[in-house]
């Protein structure tokens, strides 16, 4: 087994950020790599358990959202 694969990546996958719409709980709906060539890096759906309306992000290996990452 490679040292990549051993690495444990979570991805922020026990997150439950607030729905951008109404502001309620939200779960992990949909998990998905952001690219075939960045599989550092992964696009999340989730849905509201209140309206029922989706949102996505992409977080790094740590479950940090790519838009919260200092660039430079």
């Amino acid at each position: 087994m490679s040292k990549e694969a051993r690495i444990s990546r979570s991805f922020g996958a026990r997150d439950k950020p607030p729905c951008v719409h109404c502001g309620e709980q939200t779960f992990l709906s949909r998990r998905a790599p952001a690219a075939d060539y960045a599989r550092e890096y992964e696009q999340q759906t989730f849905t509201c358990l209140k309206c029922n309306k989706n949102f996505e992000r992409v977080v790094d290996a740590n479950g940090t959202p790519v838009s919260d990452l200092a660039l430079g």
